[in-house]
């Protein structure tokens, strides 16, 4: 379904002009879709942050992060930009 929306052939009727892809969107299922994709976002961003051992995403920094340069060979984020 991806990767045809702006060929004005929107599978899902979100983005085009034709009244007969138009109809395949209804927005009062979709909004309960979008609902779920954002708790379990948030759920998933909560568990990341625990495992980080902070409470929310302003704690993060640099040195939470790191950046896969090799196979096998994982360097801070504060390693490779060290400036703010």
């Amino acid at each position: 379904m991806a990767l045809r929306c702006h060929t004005n052939k929107c599978p899902v009727g979100i983005t085009t002009q034709d009244p007969k892809l138009r109809r395949g969107f209804d927005p009062n299922d979709k909004y309960v879709k979008v609902a779920n994709y954002a708790m379990v976002l948030q759920r998933e961003l909560l568990m990341i942050l625990r495992s980080c051992g902070v409470h929310t995403p302003w704690e993060l920094t640099r040195h939470h992060v790191s950046v896969v340069k090799e196979k096998t060979v994982g360097v801070s984020m504060a390693d490779v930009h060290p400036y703010p």
